[in-house]
Protein backbone atom coordinates (compact mmCIF):
# COMPACT_ATOMS: atom_id res chain seq x y z
CA UNK A 1 0.00 0.00 0.00
CA UNK A 2 1.46 3.33 -1.00
CA UNK A 3 1.54 6.35 1.26
CA UNK A 4 -1.01 8.11 -0.94
CA UNK A 5 -3.49 5.23 -0.83
CA UNK A 6 -3.04 4.93 2.94
CA UNK A 7 -3.89 8.61 3.29
CA UNK A 8 -6.98 8.17 1.11
CA UNK A 9 -8.09 5.28 3.32
CA UNK A 10 -7.42 7.42 6.38
CA UNK A 11 -9.53 10.25 4.99
CA UNK A 12 -12.36 7.81 4.28
CA UNK A 13 -12.14 6.54 7.86
CA UNK A 14 -12.34 10.12 9.16
CA UNK A 15 -15.39 10.75 6.97
CA UNK A 16 -17.01 7.57 8.30
CA UNK A 17 -16.32 8.68 11.88
CA UNK A 18 -18.05 12.01 11.21
CA UNK A 19 -21.08 10.21 9.76
CA UNK A 20 -21.28 7.90 12.80
CA UNK A 21 -21.10 10.90 15.14
CA UNK A 22 -23.86 12.66 13.22
CA UNK A 23 -26.01 9.49 13.09
CA UNK A 24 -25.79 8.94 16.86
CA UNK A 25 -26.45 12.61 17.59
CA UNK A 26 -29.42 12.65 15.19
CA UNK A 27 -30.89 9.55 16.82
CA UNK A 28 -30.41 11.10 20.27
CA UNK A 29 -32.00 14.38 19.13
CA UNK A 30 -35.03 12.61 17.65
CA UNK A 31 -35.56 10.39 20.70
CA UNK A 32 -35.20 13.28 23.16
CA UNK A 33 -37.56 15.44 21.05
CA UNK A 34 -40.16 12.65 21.06
CA UNK A 35 -39.65 12.23 24.81
CA UNK A 36 -40.16 15.95 25.32
CA UNK A 37 -43.42 16.02 23.37
CA UNK A 38 -44.74 12.78 24.87
CA UNK A 39 -44.11 14.17 28.36
CA UNK A 40 -45.66 17.47 27.33
CA UNK A 41 -48.87 15.75 26.25
CA UNK A 42 -48.83 13.25 29.16
CA UNK A 43 -48.64 10.16 26.95
CA UNK A 44 -49.32 6.82 28.60
CA UNK A 45 -46.15 4.79 29.16
CA UNK A 46 -48.21 1.61 28.67
CA UNK A 47 -48.03 1.99 24.90
CA UNK A 48 -45.08 0.15 23.33
CA UNK A 49 -43.82 3.11 21.31
CA UNK A 50 -44.02 5.47 24.28
CA UNK A 51 -42.19 2.95 26.46
CA UNK A 52 -39.45 2.63 23.81
CA UNK A 53 -39.10 6.41 23.51
CA UNK A 54 -39.08 6.94 27.28
CA UNK A 55 -36.40 4.25 27.71
CA UNK A 56 -34.02 5.66 25.08
CA UNK A 57 -34.85 9.23 26.03
CA UNK A 58 -33.83 8.44 29.60
CA UNK A 59 -30.57 6.90 28.35
CA UNK A 60 -29.58 9.97 26.34
CA UNK A 61 -30.93 12.56 28.81
CA UNK A 62 -29.39 10.90 31.89
CA UNK A 63 -26.37 13.24 32.11
CA UNK A 64 -28.76 16.22 32.18
CA UNK A 65 -31.44 14.77 34.49
CA UNK A 66 -32.29 17.04 37.39
CA UNK A 67 -30.28 19.92 35.97
CA UNK A 68 -33.39 22.09 35.65
CA UNK A 69 -36.65 21.31 37.43
CA UNK A 70 -39.50 20.39 35.09
CA UNK A 71 -42.63 22.52 34.91
CA UNK A 72 -45.90 20.66 35.59
CA UNK A 73 -48.89 21.64 33.47
CA UNK A 74 -52.57 21.57 34.38
CA UNK A 75 -53.29 18.75 31.89
CA UNK A 76 -50.83 16.45 33.68
CA UNK A 77 -48.08 17.06 31.16
CA UNK A 78 -44.59 18.18 31.95
CA UNK A 79 -42.22 20.62 30.28
CA UNK A 80 -38.84 18.92 30.61
CA UNK A 81 -36.32 21.74 30.48
CA UNK A 82 -33.52 19.22 30.95
CA UNK A 83 -34.58 17.46 27.74
CA UNK A 84 -34.45 20.74 25.83
CA UNK A 85 -31.01 21.47 27.27
CA UNK A 86 -29.88 17.93 26.36
CA UNK A 87 -30.99 18.47 22.76
CA UNK A 88 -29.01 21.69 22.53
CA UNK A 89 -25.97 20.11 24.17
CA UNK A 90 -25.98 17.10 21.83
CA UNK A 91 -26.33 19.35 18.78
CA UNK A 92 -23.37 21.50 19.85
CA UNK A 93 -21.30 18.44 20.85
CA UNK A 94 -21.93 16.72 17.49
CA UNK A 95 -21.07 19.90 15.61
CA UNK A 96 -17.83 20.36 17.57
CA UNK A 97 -16.74 16.73 17.19
CA UNK A 98 -17.60 16.73 13.49
CA UNK A 99 -15.77 20.01 12.93
CA UNK A 100 -12.74 18.70 14.82
CA UNK A 101 -12.54 15.46 12.83
CA UNK A 102 -13.05 17.40 9.58
CA UNK A 103 -10.27 19.84 10.53
CA UNK A 104 -7.86 16.97 11.23
CA UNK A 105 -8.73 15.23 7.96
CA UNK A 106 -8.34 18.48 5.98
CA UNK A 107 -4.94 19.02 7.59
CA UNK A 108 -3.83 15.52 6.63
CA UNK A 109 -5.13 16.01 3.09
CA UNK A 110 -3.31 19.34 2.71
CA UNK A 111 -0.04 17.86 4.00
CA UNK A 112 -0.33 14.92 1.61
CA UNK A 113 -0.93 17.27 -1.34
CA UNK A 114 2.09 19.39 -0.36
CA UNK A 115 4.25 16.26 -0.07
CA UNK A 116 3.08 15.08 -3.48
CA UNK A 117 3.89 18.46 -5.04
CA UNK A 118 7.36 18.46 -3.48
CA UNK A 119 8.18 14.91 -4.56
CA UNK A 120 6.78 14.89 -8.10
CA UNK A 121 7.92 17.61 -10.49
CA UNK A 122 5.20 19.39 -12.36
CA UNK A 123 4.36 17.49 -15.51
CA UNK A 124 4.92 19.47 -18.66
CA UNK A 125 2.27 18.90 -21.29
CA UNK A 126 3.54 17.59 -24.58
CA UNK A 127 3.16 20.08 -27.42
CA UNK A 128 0.57 19.02 -29.95
CA UNK A 129 1.98 18.60 -33.46
CA UNK A 130 0.77 21.07 -36.06
CA UNK A 131 -0.71 19.28 -39.07
CA UNK A 132 1.14 19.96 -42.31
CA UNK A 133 -1.48 18.48 -44.57
CA UNK A 134 -5.09 19.53 -44.94
CA UNK A 135 -7.57 17.77 -42.77
CA UNK A 136 -8.89 14.52 -44.18
CA UNK A 137 -11.93 14.77 -46.42
CA UNK A 138 -11.19 18.31 -47.52
CA UNK A 139 -9.38 18.91 -50.77
CA UNK A 140 -6.87 21.69 -51.03
CA UNK A 141 -7.86 24.38 -53.51
CA UNK A 142 -6.25 23.94 -56.87
CA UNK A 143 -4.61 26.86 -58.57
Amino acid sequence: MTVESAQVVGLKVFKAIVWVIYAIATFAEIVIAFTFFLLLFDASPKAGFVEFVYHWGAVFAQPFKGMIDPTKLSNGGVISWSALFAMAAYAVLAWLLGAGVNAVSRSIYRKSRLNQAAVAPAAQPEPTPVPTEPASGIDAPQV
